[in-house]
């Protein structure tokens, strides 16, 4: 590609792209409190997230940084792997950094929840790590659509464990 015409720039910036994380969000009507509850409880994770079968174990102190949580993930009950998530980073009710295991590839899921007039927004972005890294590309459409599902399934969970409004 030709330097001086940007053209070079241009390829650079979509390759570059390609390994970025994917980032997926949706805008939400509950608080912060209550979306950082959710992604703070592992215990929740079957209910909303893509592929999450079951929790196995989860640490006294989670979400503290160093903490743990097990569970299987999979298409199918019958068909799961063991996973493990640790937490990189926290700063509650905004952020949660997870680094997770599915047997041997890698990942990095960044949560923000930041404050709207109506309630939340949800930033979720995730990556493989490590030697899957390479894999970013090739994975990207299937990360989007399923991290996109599970905003979706974490917003109707909140909906249906909101407590009723009375109007007062």
């Amino acid at each position: 590609m030709d330097r001086r015409s940007g053209g070079y720039e241009l390829g650079m910036l979509v390759l570059s792209s390609l390994w970025s994380p994917v980032e997926t969000c949706r805008s939400v009507t509950h608080p912060v409190e209550a979306v950082f509850e959710a992604l703070a409880d592992p215990y929740t994770y079957p209910r909303w997230l893509v592929g999450a079968q079951r929790i196995r174990a989860v640490d006294d102190d989670f979400p503290a940084p160093g903490s743990e949580f097990h569970h299987s993930v999979g298409v199918a009950d019958g068909a799961t792997v063991d996973d493990t998530s640790s937490v990189l980073a926290v700063d509650a009710p905004h952020r949660l950094d997870l680094e997770v295991q599915v047997g041997p590839i890698n990942g990095i899921v960044r949560f923000r929840i930041e404050p709207t007039p109506t309630g939340a927004t949800i930033r979720m972005r995730e990556r493989p790590a490590g030697l899957a890294k390479v894999l970013t590309p090739f994975t990207r459409p299937a990360l989007g659509a399923r991290n996109a599902e599970s905003l979706r399934r974490l917003d109707v969970m909140l909906d249906d464990d909101a407590p009723p409004d009375t109007g007062a």
